[in-house]
């Protein structure tokens, strides 16, 4: 089991329910691994981790906040300080996707939740993966997605899952 057949599973479970795409960046935020878009207009994002190592780098991410003047010193903003604030700029909601057992439900943030997928063998079902919810992810803000954000996923959709497709078929 690894992340790229985790996002496909997921993605394939859930295209129907609003859209949905992988390793998707929305304006100033990071990369989702997947991105979620409720009918209702709200984001979730599935952050994937397949080991503890990289549970645990994750609080680590940050970036530098442009623009800055010259000669002004770097700042940097760090993703769970935004998501721990309830930034609406990030999602509205939050899941971490481990291997069952990864994890102690202890260890997850507050404001994030916990997916466990195991495998199984699919037969009438798109996906090879069986998905539990163990920790709900709570409503981090109640802020739609944004027009400019929803029409470039929308316009970069039919590519990501071309290449997704190609990739999987291969």
């Amino acid at each position: 089991m690894n992340a790229r057949e985790i996002i496909i599973s997921m993605v394939a479970m859930r295209w129907r329910e609003g859209f949905c795409l992988p390793n998707y960046t929305p304006d100033k935020w990071w990369e989702c691994d997947v991105f979620e878009v409720t009918k209702a207009g709200y984001v979730t994002e599935y952050e994937v981790k397949i080991s503890r190592a990289d549970f645990f780098a994750d609080a680590k991410k940050e970036r530098e906040v442009f623009p800055r003047g010259y000669g002004e010193p770097s700042v940097f903003e760090k993703k769970h300080d935004l998501l721990a604030a309830k930034s609406p700029r990030g999602p509205s909601r939050f899941f971490y996707v481990t291997p069952a057992g990864l994890l102690d439900p202890s260890e997850i943030p507050v404001w994030a939740g916990l997916i466990e997928v195991e495998a199984h063998t699919p037969e009438l079902h798109c996906s090879r993966f069986r998905e539990r919810e163990i920790t709900t992810a709570p409503r981090l803000h109640r802020e739609k997605i944004a027009d400019h954000v929803r029409q470039h996923a929308l316009g970069v959709c039919y590519y990501r899952m071309h290449e997704l497709l190609t990739r999987r078929a291969a």
